[in-house]
């Protein structure tokens, strides 16, 4: 699992890398109905999968269950309110909190024999929240330490 882990994430610093940083772009005011129709559209993928889950098989169905649901509702949404600058931010921003996503499920593979599956969950939950909290941390910090440009 180690091997797989770093190269998965040896791949998502590869992506971000190469996508490029947009132009910065104001803050959105969403629209009223915006979280209940991403809700309906994530409940309408999930469902999907759910229903053909019996051709799928286990794996890819919980394969196509994270990323799909992911990216595609949250995708469509962001570039139809903000256009290709919001899209390629997300999706370069996507790059980087997937690593959180696979150490947790490295964490599983590695610490399950060793303590069982609730601790090896409740460390790799932990693990994961860690990651993307230093991530969101780190960015705030970033975001105030810019120089303000004047308008």
């Amino acid at each position: 699992p180690t091997i797989i882990a770093m190269a998965g994430i040896a791949t998502l610093l590869a992506a971000h890398a190469a996508i490029p940083r947009p132009a910065a772009s104001a803050a959105l005011r969403l629209p009223w109905w915006d979280i209940p129709a991403r809700m309906g559209a994530t409940a309408a993928v999930v469902g999907a999968i759910a229903l053909t889950s019996d051709v799928l098989g286990p794996t890819l169905s919980g394969i196509a269950s994270s990323y799909p649901v992911t990216l595609t509702v949250v995708g469509v949404f962001t570039h139809a309110q903000g256009g290709r600058h919001a899209i390629t931010a997300l999706v370069r921003s996507l790059m980087l909190s997937l690593i959180g996503f696979t150490a947790f499920f490295w964490l599983v593979a590695e610490l399950a024999p060793l303590w069982g599956r609730e601790l090896a969950y409740i460390a790799a939950t932990i693990g994961g929240l860690s990651y993307n909290s230093s991530l969101l941390m780190f960015n705030r910090w970033r975001a105030k330490a810019a120089p303000s440009t004047p308008a």
